[in-house]
């Protein structure tokens, strides 16, 4: 567990006086697309869990329509993270990262979708099984950090959380994204994508040297945060707790950064107890909310 008493517990929010009235906010729908599943014992998702349950992970795309674009906040895992996977996968990383029932975002956009193609990726965060979806689209705008992006790029990153190949394509059109919009509740630095309170960027540096989170929110009056891989279950910010020490040595950049965020949303979560946190890979959380073709408005 994180020693909560050794923080200053004085957190302040930079409230949006817009969401008092959410009826004026834009008509924003979003669905929960999950592309795939792993399985391992809960105490391997955060420090406390069960060694005896099993607890599922998904790997998962958030698909938002907002009346200027269709915008996708990570991609799942594509057509093509078989081949990604069997090439570029340190073999001694492999049982790690296997996963089952694969179903790649762009077969529901197809299957549904048809008319209302993506316009812009928004990446939490560059791991591999966040980007994986993007080989799936041509000519696409994809938003990430300047400090993700040059991460990713030094060639003496560790290698298997990161695929490099899915970054050198000549159809990508890379923008780092700028936070210019201020505060954000209890977040320092934060984008208000569309200006108009309904999906607003937060960075969450931690687990990658440049990760973010996004909020959502709808005109039902209803609020999401995605935190991405912050923690990996809801248990996480609650506890809270980081994940189990092996996982946290494999996949997260800065320990002691992502502590702090992970305490950001524990106070956030008190401060609204009503706003889902969606982590990436809690599928208890997202399954509760409804997977596509499930939407929320």
């Amino acid at each position: 567990m994180i020693n909560v008493p050794r923080y200053p517990n004085d957190a302040e929010f930079a409230k949006d006086v817009r969401l008092q009235f959410p009826v004026h906010l834009p008509d924003v729908s979003l669905s929960i697309v999950k592309t795939a599943e792993w399985r391992a014992r809960e105490a391997f998702f955060f420090n406390d869990g069960s060694w005896v349950k099993t607890r599922v992970g998904a790997h998962s795309a958030i698909l938002i329509h907002h009346p200027q674009k269709t915008i996708l906040f990570d991609s799942g895992l594509g057509r093509k993270v078989n081949k990604q996977f069997l090439r570029e996968m340190p073999f001694w990383l492999k049982p790690f990262m296997a996963f089952e029932n694969h179903r790649p975002l762009k077969d529901f956009l197809e299957n549904e979708e048809k008319d209302d193609p993506v316009d812009t990726i928004i990446l939490s965060h560059l791991h591999w099984d966040h980007i994986s979806g993007i080989e799936d689209f041509q000519n696409i705008e994809v938003w990430t950090t300047k400090e993700e992006f040059e991460w990713v790029m030094d060639s003496n990153m560790l290698e298997g959380s990161y695929i490099k190949s899915l970054y050198a394509r000549n159809d990508i059109t890379w923008r780092f994204i700028l936070f210019e919009s201020g505060p954000y509740e209890n977040f320092d630095q934060s984008l208000d994508i569309f200006r108009d309170g309904s999906v607003v960027l937060v960075s969450t540096p931690g687990h990658g040297p440049g990760a973010i989170g996004m909020f959502v929110n709808l005109r039902s009056g209803k609020r999401l945060f995605f935190t991405g891989d912050t923690t990996w279950t809801l248990e996480g910010f609650q506890i809270p707790a980081h994940k189990f020490w092996a996982s946290s040595l494999l996949v997260d950049h800065d320990r002691g950064k992502i502590e702090r965020m992970i305490l950001k949303v524990h106070q956030l979560i008190k401060e609204y107890p009503e706003m889902d946190i969606v982590p990436a890979h809690d599928d208890k959380v997202q399954g509760a909310i409804g997977y596509f073709p499930e939407v929320m408005r």
